[in-house]
C-alpha cells in the first residue's frame, strides 16, 4: 500500500517499540498525578479528623458534635 520508505523503512514491530517507549513515560505521569492527588486528599481529610480530635479533647466540641463532624469528615473523603 505504501512504498517502504513512507516510514522510513520501520516495520510494524518497530512501530509497536516505537509507540511503547514514547507512551510509557506519559503513562507512568498521569499515574502518578493520581496517585499524589488521592494522597493529598487523604492527608487533608486526616489532618482535618486530627484536628477535630483536638478540640475534643480540650472539650471545645461535645459527643455529638465530634459524632457529626466526625462522619461529616469521613463521608467527604471516601468522594
Amino acid at each position: 500500500m505504501f512504498p517502504p520508505a513512507f516510514f522510513g523503512g520501520v516495520g510494524a514491530p518497530e512501530l509497536v517499540i516505537i509507540l511503547f517507549v514514547f507512551s510509557l513515560p506519559v503513562a507512568l505521569v498521569l499515574l502518578a498525578g493520581v496517585i499524589h492527588a488521592a494522597q493529598s486528599q487523604q492527608s487533608s481529610t486526616d489532618r482535618a479528623l486530627e484536628e477535630l480530635r483536638i478540640a475534643y479533647a480540650r472539650g471545645e466540641v461535645d459527643d455529638d458534635e465530634f459524632e457529626r463532624r466526625k462522619r461529616t469528615l469521613e463521608t467527604e473523603g471516601r468522594d
